[in-house]
């Protein structure tokens, strides 16, 4: 309804407002943490020592979150320019972006040869950067991350599939997961802000598509989603 529409736009423009000023008082607080950390780790004792650790981390994990915020508020707010997409190149940029990530797992990445989309590629490198970093995170303990990606072409849509041999996600979350913040596991197990599959729906949803997953504990996991072909 019209009602809900403009609902949902004020609270985007909401979130968009907070996270966007939230930004500066938490490099505050990082930045005269840190210094406290260089200037006077091991003079006030080891508990001050592991209280400031404290004050860094937890500082550093509100940013991380707020950025993910203001990066799910800002998809569409501005309109969204839609092109012909290379997904090949999006997946080259995300490789790039991820080599971290994938150097420090050893994650073993099979693209294969993707199509050309009709979308926004800044957008469609979010999208797939989310998929595949979450693909090498959640790996199962003492294995090395393997994804793979693929797509097929259905009339005037592109299917794709993000594939993995990881922990797995039991059928009760595959809807919820979607969700904003939704964790399904403890911060001291795997570090994230909850919002990465919220951002992936929301790209897709922009693009006129949907995505959804097929998963069992223990099983791996395969996300699907549907793109417009150029």
């Amino acid at each position: 309804s019209h009602d809900l529409a403009l609902s949902n736009a004020e609270l985007q423009e909401s979130a968009y407002a907070a996270s966007h000023d939230l930004q500066e008082p938490v490099r505050t607080i990082i930045g005269f943490a840190q210094l406290l950390e260089r200037r006077y780790r091991g003079q006030m004792g080891s508990e001050a020592d592991e209280f400031i650790g404290f004050i860094v981390e937890g500082a550093q994990r509100m940013r991380r979150q707020i950025n993910d915020l203001l990066t799910y508020a800002r998809l569409g707010r501005d309109g969204v320019t839609f092109e012909a997409v290379d997904m090949n190149d999006v997946a080259a940029e995300v490789r790039r972006a991820l080599h971290g990530a994938i150097e420090a797992s050893g994650a073993q990445l099979a693209i294969e040869p993707l199509p050309v989309v009709r979308g926004n590629s800044d957008a469609l490198v979010r999208l797939l950067q989310n998929l595949l970093g979450n693909a090498i995170k959640f790996a199962k303990p003492g294995q090395v991350p393997q994804v793979r990606v693929s797509a097929v072409r259905s009339g005037q849509w592109a299917e794709f599939q993000v594939a993995d041999q990881g922990i797995g996600i039991a059928p009760e979350y595959h809807q919820r997961v979607f969700r904003m913040f939704e964790r399904l596991h403890a911060r001291g197990e795997y570090d994230g802000s909850g919002v990465g599959l919220a951002i992936c729906r929301k790209v897709i949803e922009l693009h006129g598509g949907r995505i959804w997953l097929d998963s069992h504990p223990g099983q791996g996991c395969t996300i699907f989603f549907l793109l417009p072909l150029a």
